[in-house]
């Protein structure tokens, strides 16, 4: 290597402003990130990209038939397929010269097909030649250009759109309801089975472990379901004793004095008569099957007498009036007068509120003031959560009534919380407000964990047994050793239903259905 090559520059090379990888002179964009290496052509290759490319329309000839060119794309649009016939060329090839100099034949020019001499492909003829496509010219058959095209491949379209819709008719277009639930597809077209319960909730398919979650109300299922159910309650509202298609049994129904009214906690609870609720298209019945005082009701307090209530019954389905039932206590509303029901407990402002906010009825039950009718003195019919839905659903159907528990804190659907258990990572799904459900015997609950007072951690029941933690019964909880803060863990059980144990959820912990 010479002198002068060895004192030359070891390099000329520049560093990429993005990368800093050495780039030699010259180069528009780094060879390692794709960086420009200068800032005013990058500049100006942004506005180049962002600004609109415009678009050159040409100019028609003022002799040209706009007409004919639109039906030639309209024919093109709707996928006319026209055979062409080729035109033999007036030069035949070179034949091999017989004598030196000789010259080629030139053949006489054959015209042109013209649009008349087209096979027509509606013709019985065409139609025969697409069903045999292998027939030739020299047999005296069709060409394969014209067995193939046009009208052969729109048929063989519509066969097929025709088969498509055969199999999409014989496919049911719902949810299929089954003995427990109904089914439904997962995201990935796998089918699943799932309860009646599951509705809201979120689940892992079976199959391919896709998420997804179970409708709430299946279009095609409810407007089906409701269809029959109108036909039922049309059907049921004709067969039905006195009009009455609904019934409410033993419910509370408490006559308050206001001038001896105590103002305690539960000081009502224990102060009610039974009353039976008889729901029918405009009218509401409300009758006591409590005996009388002297001889019982319909011979109800004699030894061996009628069942009260199949006497009430027997009367109504004897075409008698309601009003002549000879029962202790009876009371017929109309309409009107059952969208006049309120609730009185709870309330949403204890300023509002006839009992000055105290529970007189008993904590987590709900109490409505039936109508007032002459100078008695007032009567509330008090619930429990399970009756007081019931109670709600039926004057919904029959009266129209809407929204009699809006505002009040009152759950008139079953709501979950999910938290994920300390110990094993799986999804603990607990019942918010469970106050009111352990009020309600009709419901029964179970523990599904236990949720910390000091750090808020989360042990599911079945975590809880297997580290013993509170004891094997855990009755020791309060006092158990947090694993997580190291304080006391403290009593706070988390609730469910017990057929929520086994139900859809994300963490797969348990099988979100039965495929």
């Amino acid at each position: 290597m010479s002198e002068k090559m060895k004192s030359a520059p070891a390099t000329t090379e520049r560093p990429c402003p993005e990368c800093g990888e050495m780039v030699r002179p010259g180069l528009v964009r780094c060879w390692n990130c794709g960086g420009f290496m200068n800032r005013e052509l990058e500049q100006k290759y942004l506005e180049m990209q962002a600004a609109p490319k415009k678009v050159f329309f040409s100019q028609l000839p003022e002799d040209a038939d706009i007409h004919e060119a639109a039906s030639a794309e309209a024919q093109e649009d709707d996928f006319v397929l026209t055979p062409r016939t080729s035109v033999p060329s007036p030069i035949k090839p070179e034949a091999p010269a017989s004598k030196k100099g000789s010259q080629p034949t030139v053949a006489t020019p054959t015209p042109a097909a013209s649009i008349d001499d087209l096979p027509d492909l509606d013709s019985p003829e065409a139609a025969q030649a697409v069903k045999t496509p292998a027939a030739s010219l020299s047999d005296g058959g069709v060409a394969h250009s014209v067995a193939t095209g046009g009208d052969a491949l729109l048929d063989i379209a519509r066969s097929e759109e025709a088969e498509g819709k055969k199999k999409r008719r014989g496919r049911p277009t719902g949810p299929i309801r089954t003995a427990t639930g109904f089914i439904i597809f997962c995201p990935y077209g796998c089918k699943v089975e799932v309860k009646d319960q599951h509705k809201g909730m979120t689940g892992k398919c079976p199959k391919c472990r896709a998420p997804f979650i179970v409708p709430t109300a299946p279009p095609d299922y409810e407007f089906a379901k409701e269809r029959e159910k109108s036909v039922a309650d049309s059907a049921a509202a004709s067969a039905a004793p006195g009009g009455f298609v609904a019934w409410m049994h033993d419910v509370h129904v408490h006559t308050v004095n206001p001038t001896k009214l105590k103002l305690k906690e539960a000081s009502l609870s224990k102060e009610f008569a039974l009353f039976d609720f008889g729901f029918g298209p405009g009218k509401l019945l409300v009758v006591s099957l409590a005996p009388k005082k002297a001889g019982g009701m319909f011979g109800g307090a004699k030894k061996g007498g009628s069942d009260p209530r199949e006497a009430v019954l027997t009367h109504l389905k004897e075409g008698k009036a309601p009003e002549d039932l000879p029962v202790a206590t009876k009371q017929v509303y109309s309409a009107d007068d059952a969208r006049q029901i309120r609730v009185v407990w709870p309330e949403a402002s204890r300023a509002s509120s006839a009992f000055h906010g105290i529970p007189v009825f008993g904590k987590q039950m709900i109490a409505v003031q039936l109508p007032l009718v002459g100078d008695g003195d007032p009567q509330y019919a008090s619930f429990t959560l399970s009756q007081f839905r019931e109670f709600n659903k039926h004057l919904e159907e029959m009266f129209g009534v809407d929204g009699l528990a809006a505002n009040l804190g009152i759950p008139m659907t079953d709501e979950f919380s999910t938290a994920k258990c300390h110990y094993s990572e799986a999804q603990v799904k607990s019942l918010k407000d469970p106050e009111w459900y352990l009020a309600d015997t009709a419901r029964p609950t179970v523990i599904a964990g236990y949720r910390c007072e000091g750090c808020g951690i989360t042990v599911s029941e079945a975590a809880r047994k297997k580290e013993k933690l509170g004891g094997a019964n855990g009755k020791g909880i309060a006092k158990a050793t947090c694993p997580k803060c190291k304080k006391k863990f403290g009593n706070k059980p988390l609730y469910t239903f017990p057929e929520a144990e086994s139900g859809p959820s994300i963490s797969g912990e348990t099988p979100a259905a039965k495929a």
